[in-house]
């Protein structure tokens, strides 16, 4: 549920759709390493790798769900 709200709590105030993007993927940038640094301290494991795994596996996410809505014409953003 964190992890949802930060970007739409971002992007609610922002009306141009390329700032837009542009600040909805830092913020999500920054939000999926700060989760990776908290598994990896919890769970005892090396930090940068568990950062660069939740990072790159997040960015996958996010261009497979805006490659897709932008395939069916989506017009959300």
């Amino acid at each position: 549920m964190l992890g949802a709200i930060m970007p739409l709590l971002v992007a609610a105030f922002i009306v141009d759709h390329t700032v837009r993007l542009g600040v909805v993927v830092a913020t999500v940038s920054l939000a999926l390493v700060v989760f990776g640094w908290i598994g990896a301290v919890l769970g005892r494991t090396p930090v940068v790798k568990s950062c660069l795994r939740i990072l790159v596996g997040g960015w996958m996410a996010m261009a497979i769900t805006f490659g897709l809505t932008k395939w069916i014409g989506s017009i959300g953003l």
